[in-house]
């Protein structure tokens, strides 16, 4: 778990030490005392593993809320040296609001986002763009565009490739899987998924590509080539919940934290 918000907050009392901690589980047994971002007050970041390093970008939500200005960092931490020291990192061509992220190999992986953000989200647009970055060459470079703009998607490599489900702004699929360099439309989904949760997970021996959103969990079967939903082990309808996350952990399946879109009133 890398930044967020504290438990209970108003915009007015945001300060740049609001968020000064970050723990990371990489596996799923295993937790690493990583120290604090070298700047604090982050919001949706995201974060990966490639190659043995430890990436994180993120946009400076309080810097945009006072000055609209984007202060966008990227950090690195290379895990196999032990040094726990955080490393800038150049930040991508395109400062984007919303994105979705991955790793394969050595490539960490920006996925679609928003140029803008609004409270409206209907006056919000994704793009096309997946931006790569070579934690061994240091570079960034441009991926296979996304089919149709998405924001607010998740991304995941599965072992059958990349793997991104989101509202697509156009299409008639809504997730698609990144196979020779090209995306390959996947059967739609049984839920619409708004906000979603992906990883890959092993279900009946096999690993599949597991989403949720508020209450609504699914998996996709490669070998079945279909969607099987399974109940939400949720106790509560949470249909106005959003950004949890999704894991194994000694076989089984973890949910965790979200947020309730009611809590305001």
């Amino acid at each position: 778990m890398v930044g967020g918000w504290p438990e209970s907050f108003s915009e007015k009392e945001l300060s740049m030490d609001t968020i000064s901690y970050s723990v990371v589980s990489p596996v799923k047994t295993c937790i690493l005392d990583i120290p604090p971002l070298p700047k604090e007050m982050m919001w949706k970041p995201l974060a990966q593993f490639a190659s043995g390093h430890l990436m994180v970008c993120y946009m400076d939500y309080e810097g945009y809320l006072v000055h609209q200005s984007k202060d966008y960092q990227c950090w690195s931490m290379d895990l196999d040296l032990n040094s726990k020291e955080w490393n800038p990192v150049q930040p991508p061509p395109h400062k984007l609001w919303y994105s979705a992220s991955v790793a394969k190999g050595d490539k960490f992986m920006i996925v679609g986002g928003s140029r803008e953000v609004n409270e409206e989200v209907s006056k919000m647009s994704g793009t096309t763009l997946v931006q790569e970055y070579d934690v061994r060459s240091s570079i960034w470079s441009q991926g296979p565009k996304l089919p149709f703009p998405l924001f607010e998607g998740c991304a995941v490599n599965t072992d059958r490739g990349i793997v991104v489900l989101g509202d697509f702004e156009g299409g008639a699929a809504n997730s698609y899987i990144l196979v020779d360099g090209e995306w390959i439309p996947l059967p739609l989904s049984i839920y619409s998924h708004t906000k979603p949760a992906c990883a890959q997970v092993n279900m009946r021996n096999e690993n599949v590509f597991m989403a949720l959103s508020g209450e609504n969990v699914e998996y996709f079967s490669f070998q079945e080539k279909m969607w099987i939903k399974i109940p939400s082990p949720l106790n509560v309808a949470r249909s106005k919940y959003s950004t949890s996350t999704v894991g194994m952990s000694f076989g089984k399946l973890v949910i965790s934290g979200g947020f309730n879109m009611d809590i305001g009133k």
